[in-house]
């Protein structure tokens, strides 16, 4: 792209770079402040090529009062006669729903400078805008406070996530059910019912990076005690991911003699979305895998560099000395059935709708249940292309899901392919977004698992009275299980 010719013809430019958190030596994805060498980069690319008046929209992630350093920069640097308005639209969107937040937004926000010039830009970018939002979503503001309001929204967010997290561990403790407790809060127009489910902790992108991003200018403003607060939101986040996964060790350790093999549902930070960035489920699979438990992940929106990416990062941070070590005890799956064939437990950690059974009327086994009884078992044939019975190595027979077809490998283990796949050695062309997924069949799933067949569910998507009626010992968050133990504490680096 010719970013010369691109800024001459425009008359708005929008900045929407990346703006990371710069790594600081703390428990999870904290930092003293934000990386603004890009978009600075940006600002002066701007004004090195721009030949006539621009209006110039922050769009990215930046600390309050950045929009007059964006000014600074464009007046130091522009071509004689050029004048540029500086505005802020901070960015709501939201990772999975993004094309939806875009299109039916919940507010718009245009800050601007105090100036009759920069107020006539700001309404130039209104009247852009109602052309598909409502003029009442539409709020302008001053620069500063436009900034402000995107890493206050996260911060509130994030403060609320970490709230009923909290109230999860003394719900575990107590016997109250965290789900009930969540929906009597929600009725109360104060609080409202969104943000309330229980979960191994947020990430992301933008909630731990808006809220280290406060706590700097907290620091900055000699507000040393709400700094303070802002990491404690991101510090109890981290800690509330270590109890997650001591609850799964000790009840581990009580079942088995020796490390197990566990099977991990979900590793993206949430579903709908193919990112690892601050995802709960790397920090709890390393934790794991730190008590000698061998883990095999399948998350539908899998790649698997950017996820191993994520796991060495992530390694490094957690156990600097153990990375290679624990990064090996992590595997990549091609199906859930894969991984959860011969688990010792399954871990739910992203909160995709298929590993729900809640409205599922399958769930339940048939009478005089044999393996071929399951939904998906039945479903097998020897058709071309369908499912169809297996022969393992070690006897006995495997019942494919008809919409794979598998090759068995000298281990015995699936080697799941679609159709497509193996028409073609470059892979799946169908991205994940556009596969329609069915419910987990719980019955299968419970055939080709290992006692002492654990389930823990990290979002409280599963109906744990059927999943006991299949033969699973079934732990939920934020609610006692009979199979629960004191927690052990997990080995630090």
């Amino acid at each position: 792209m010719d970013i010369e010719a691109a800024i001459h013809e425009a008359d708005i430019i929008f900045i929407c770079v990346d703006t990371p958190a710069q790594p600081q030596d703390r428990c999870g994805p904290s930092a003293t402040q934000l990386d603004l060498r890009t978009f600075e980069k940006a600002v002066r690319d701007i004004a090195k090529f721009s030949t006539n008046d621009k209006i110039v929209v922050e769009k990215s992630t930046v600390p309050c009062r950045t929009a007059e350093r964006v000014k600074e920069i464009l007046q130091q640097d522009c071509q004689p006669g050029v004048r540029f308005h500086v505005l802020s639209i901070p960015e709501f969107l939201t990772g999975g729903t993004a094309v939806q937040n875009l299109l039916c937004p919940d507010r718009v926000v245009i800050g601007s400078f105090d100036t009759a010039e920069d107020s006539e830009a700001a309404e130039k970018l209104v009247y852009l805008y109602s052309n598909w939002v409502p003029r009442a979503q539409i709020v302008r503001v001053s620069v500063r406070s436009a900034e402000l309001s995107k890493l206050a929204a996260n911060a509130l967010l994030a403060q609320k996530i970490t709230t009923i997290n909290a109230l999860s561990l003394i719900c575990q403790r107590t016997g109250a059910d965290i789900s009930e407790v969540a929906n009597v809060c929600g009725l109360d127009r104060r609080i409202g019912p969104f943000m309330l489910q229980a979960s191994p902790g947020f990430g992301g992108g933008c909630l731990p990076k808006d809220l280290s991003c406060l706590a700097s200018l907290s620091d900055q403003l000699d507000l040393p005690d709400v700094a303070e607060y802002w990491k404690s939101i991101v510090d109890t986040n981290q800690q509330h991911k270590r109890h997650f996964a001591e609850r799964i060790i000790s009840c581990l350790a009580r079942a088995l003699d020796c490390p197990g093999q566990i099977a991990v549902l979900g590793s993206t930070y949430k579903k709908d979305t193919s990112h690892y960035s601050g995802s709960a489920a790397v920090d709890i699979m390393l934790y794991l895998a730190a008590e000698g438990h061998q883990i095999t992940v399948y998350d539908p929106a899998m790649s698997e560099e950017p996820f191993r990416d994520a796991v060495n990062k992530r390694a490094s941070h957690l156990y600097p000395e153990r990375t290679r070590s624990l990064a090996e005890r992590v595997a990549v799956g091609q199906t859930t059935y894969q991984v959860c064939r011969y688990a010792h437990a399954i871990v739910i950690l992203t909160e995709w709708e298929e590993y729900g059974n809640r409205n599922d009327e399958n769930v339940e086994r048939p009478e005089a249940a044999s393996p071929s009884s399951s939904p998906i078992a039945a479903s097998c044939s020897t058709k071309r292309n369908a499912g169809s019975d297996q022969t393992t190595p070690g006897g006995g027979t495997l019942y494919i899901p008809s919409y794979f077809t598998v090759e068995l490998n000298t281990l015995g283990s699936l080697v799941p392919k679609t159709r497509q796949e193996l028409s073609s050695n470059q892979g799946p062309r169908y991205h994940w977004q556009h596969m329609k997924r069915k419910p987990l069949d719980w019955v299968f799933i419970e055939e080709n698992m290992m006692p002492p067949k654990l389930v823990f569910d990290g979002h409280n998507i599963v109906d744990p009275i059927k999943l006991e009626r299949l033969g699973f010992k079934v732990v939920t968050i934020g609610k006692q299980s009979v199979h629960d133990v004191p927690e052990c504490k997990i080995a630090t680096a």
